[in-house]
């Protein structure tokens, strides 16, 4: 999957492609992968003379899209003794994470006019990660956050919840299963944050057609005496998947997010990712 948010128009949805891979399309070992049709590359590479090189590819009606991607960072695991695994009652989550990239490309977008927009050579940073989660009780939500500061650093965190109140509840409704935060230090050290919170604003909070969906997120850490605000940049980007079956309607708000206020100098940008079990509907549909 690939989606494209335009940051220059935040009122538009975000543009998605979507496509099944076929087993033998699929390397296990490099988590590379080809659509049947092309319209969907990720290759990723690495050798012992050279360091990992991650390609991505994506055409549809909307954009086309070439970027390549250098980790200036290692890749991370938050669990116990170096672990991928983290745990919390019901939830058992498999998640790693490349804390910053280096990312070039090309974006060609297609108007419902018939217009082009080519935006070539441009640059920026990005974050890798990968999860597996196994769930024995499917009523779960989390608020799901990465910031890169612009000192070189980054935070990483989530909040998961019961999502028994429903989907028309307020973000921070239900019984807190966990909330976890860390930091990555500008050499790549990692260092688990104490008392981390991350929390939805609920008078930002807006009524979509899947349910409530928060925009502000109140972060605190404590061990940094540091407060600080974040805002998704495109409000309630939901991004439905395929992903999750045929049987369900289901996706997650989840986009690019700025730092709107802070309790002390912070500069950054970064991406928060909210999902809400409640929020999904049986039929898969088109």
């Amino acid at each position: 999957m690939a989606v494209l948010y335009d940051l220059d128009h935040a009122e538009r949805p975000p543009r998605a492609i979507e496509v099944e891979i076929e087993h033998e399309d699929f390397d296990r070992e490099t988590f590379s992968a080809v659509a049947c049709d092309g319209d969907l590359q990720i290759h990723q590479r690495a050798t012992d003379d050279a360091p990992l090189a991650i390609a991505i590819k994506a055409r549809c009606e909307e954009f086309d899209l070439e970027i390549h991607l250098r980790p200036e960072k290692e890749m991370l695991t938050f669990g116990a003794e170096g672990s991928p695994c983290l745990r919390q009652g019901p939830i058992e989550t498999a998640y790693a994470q490349r804390p910053r990239l280096t990312v070039t490309g090309r974006i060609e977008l297609f108007e419902d006019d018939g217009r082009r927009e080519t935006v070539v050579c441009f640059r920026g940073d990005a974050c890798q990660d990968r999860q597996w989660l196994t769930v024995r009780a499917t009523q779960v939500k989390w608020i799901w956050l990465q910031l890169r500061l612009d000192d070189g650093r980054e935070i990483m965190g989530y909040a998961m919840r019961d999502s028994s109140p429903g989907r028309w509840a307020p973000a921070n409704d239900g019984r807190r299963l966990a909330t976890s935060g860390w930091l990555v230090e500008r050499d790549g050290g990692l260092r688990a944050l104490a008392g981390f919170e991350v929390s939805s604003v609920e008078a930002f909070e807006v009524r979509t057609d899947r349910g409530i969906c928060p925009t502000r997120f109140e972060v605190r850490i404590p061990e940094l005496d540091l407060e600080f605000t974040l805002e998704h940049s495109i409000k309630a980007p939901f991004v439905r998947m395929k992903a999750f079956g045929p049987a369900l309607d289901a996706g997650i708000w989840e986009g690019p997010a700025h730092i709107v206020e802070t309790t002390q100098p912070l500069a950054g940008h970064g991406w928060v990712e909210v999902m809400n079990a409640a929020t999904a509907r049986l039929g898969g549909g088109g």
